[in-house]
């Protein structure tokens, strides 16, 4: 008896897509019962709604959405975090980047990591930023399909199977890390890692 299994690429291609689906399926259940366990509130303290997304997309600040989300105005962040009003509007307006030590300040305040505040899409875009990043175990949505990714390697190969449908893809999500890559840096990056 052999230990040999011969599939067609179709009847593969679906195996891998039902194990992507039950893997979304066991992640929806976890965040789930995470839910449950916490209470809804409570476990989506740190989960952006669809709006204050749509603002990173569109390269809003990271730390006003936050704020935003956190319901601060800018004077009692800048109080909870020990910086000046003027300072922190100024970081907002990005007239200034903001030393790191006021971005760990304002990310501890806020009570969110610092890689949240620090690696907005105003200061990502480098294509070798995002190419270390293409392991990290952090989720990317993809708009067109709503689907999750828990790497950014994962992430862009579905923008070429959707690309392969005929789908455009819109901009490629990294909401923890409050990064958008936008389509033509994603055909970018994609052919530099051979996706």
């Amino acid at each position: 008896m052999s230990d040999t299994v011969t599939l067609s690429r179709a009847e593969y291609e679906a195996l891998l897509t039902r194990l992507e689906d039950a893997e979304d399926a066991a992640a929806v259940a976890a965040h789930l019962a995470r839910e449950e366990a916490l209470g809804s509130e409570m476990a989506r303290a740190n989960s952006l709604p669809v709006e204050l997304v749509e603002r990173l997309i569109a390269r809003e600040n990271p730390i006003r959405i936050w704020r935003l989300h956190r319901k601060l105005t800018q004077a009692a962040l800048a109080r909870n975090a020990g910086v000046s009003v003027t300072y922190l509007n100024e970081i907002e307006a990005g007239k200034k980047p903001g030393s790191a030590e006021a971005i760990n300040k304002l990310a501890q305040a806020l009570g969110v990591a610092i890689e949240d505040l620090s690696l907005s899409p105003e200061t990502i875009g480098d294509d070798d930023d995002l190419i270390r990043m293409l392991d990290d175990r952090v989720p990317w949505i993809f708009p067109l399909r709503g689907a999750f990714r828990s790497s950014l390697r994962e992430a862009l190969e579905l923008v070429v199977v959707e690309a392969k449908k005929g789908n455009r893809p819109g901009p490629l999500v990294c909401v923890p890390r409050s990064i958008a890559i936008e389509p033509d840096q994603l055909w970018r990056l994609c052919r530099r890692i051979g996706v």
